[in-house]
């Protein structure tokens, strides 16, 4: 494992200033040594494929090698140039807690089978609301008290395994399924996790689809009480993701 190529010295030692300030930046974080365990207080500029370049409280940038950084870091620079460049989730305005009652019209949400629909009411009575299913025209009202009780739902909604499409019924609102902007990438396996067991045929029929319906999969598919899969090919994990949401239901990259 290879150091951090910056002298001690300058950093670690004798800069201890850079250490002890707190760097008001949203991008500042505490890197960690993977050989030392000593650590860097420092802004994040940018990520290169072999290095993170970073700016210390004097305004001086320094290069941290990607390999001498622990783990946690590596996924940080990783999210911290995903930001930069617009990728990641989306950002969650600040939503009122006195603007109720919000009325919302949920659809695209799957309704395999009563284990789902009791679910879904579930779910959404255990975030402080009210859901009414019509399952004649696959769609649900939901009824909260205030903008951020119906954001708290449909999120908890999302935990329980769901995914849909929102309309104001009664009220003004930015509520939302919230989903993430990733960076496309080919890879040959990739796994995922359900938050709920996939409860019947029906929706494991429909999952099955979805993963082998995505571009260069080859193999992967769930059975009744999967909590996860593993696809294979050449392909982008995030089509899956947007194939299953498309089908109502909630799924993540593992």
């Amino acid at each position: 494992m290879l150091s951090l190529l910056i002298p001690v010295s300058r950093t670690f030692g004798a800069s201890i200033i850079a250490l002890s300030l707190s760097i008001a930046a949203a991008n500042a974080h505490t890197w960690t040594s993977a050989q030392s365990g000593k650590t860097l207080e420092a802004d994040f500029v940018k990520l290169t494929e072999t290095a993170v370049i970073v700016k210390i409280a004097d305004g001086a940038e320094r290069t941290l090698p990607l390999d001498s950084l622990i783990e946690e870091d590596r996924i940080k620079a990783t999210q911290l140039q995903d930001k930069a460049d617009g990728f990641g989730e989306e950002e969650r305005p600040e939503l009122p807690d006195d603007d109720g009652p919000i009325e919302l019209l949920i659809q695209g949400f799957h309704i395999c089978c009563s284990t789902a629909e009791e679910e879904f009411t579930k779910a959404v009575g255990s975030a402080g609301s009210v859901a009414k299913i019509n399952k004649r025209l696959s769609q649900a009202t939901l009824t909260a008290s205030s903008s951020a009780a119906a954001q708290k739902a449909i999120d908890t909604l999302v935990k329980a395994g769901f995914h849909g499409d929102l309309s104001a019924k009664q009220g003004s609102t930015d509520v939302k399924f919230y989903t993430a902007m990733v960076r496309p990438s080919i890879i040959k396996k990739a796994s995922f996790a359900l938050p709920k067991q996939v409860c019947c045929e029906r929706a494991a029929s429909t999952l099955n689809s979805a993963i082998l319906d995505t571009s260069g999969v080859k193999d992967g598919k769930v059975s009744v009480g999967s909590y996860d899969f593993t696809a294979t090919g050449e392909f982008d994990p995030d089509e899956i993701i947007t194939l299953i949401r498309a089908f109502g239901y909630s799924v993540t990259r593992k």
